[in-house]
């Protein structure tokens, strides 16, 4: 897996995480549908990959809107992603949050 903290202000300047990893993992492939704010089309070597949030399986609004300043780890895992039941040909995105890592709400 690839691996982004957070904790050093890396997100700060970014909408999304989308924003930030576009360009940084090779064979991700993120592209904003301009007639739709907000709206991206995500592919990892050409499949969908799944998305966690605290290791819980979320949809592609979750991510979006997840505010970057909690973010204190983002991990990139190559397809096949063999964590989930059905799905994981295009890797997966696993955002963990800052009161995951630090237990503190």
């Amino acid at each position: 897996s690839m691996n982004f903290s957070g904790f050093e202000g890396e997100f700060s300047g970014y909408l999304t995480i989308f924003d930030y990893l576009r360009s940084r993992v090779p064979g991700l492939e993120i592209t904003q549908q301009a007639e739709e704010f907000g709206s991206y089309l995500v592919t990892y070597r050409y499949e969908t990959p799944v998305y966690f949030i605290d290791e819980i399986q979320v949809d592609l609004e979750s991510m979006i809107g997840f505010p970057l300043s909690e973010v204190a780890l983002v991990k990139v895992y190559r397809p096949p992603f063999l964590g989930v039941m059905f799905g994981g040909s295009g890797g997966a995105i696993a955002i963990y949050s800052k009161k995951a890592e630090t237990g503190y709400q």
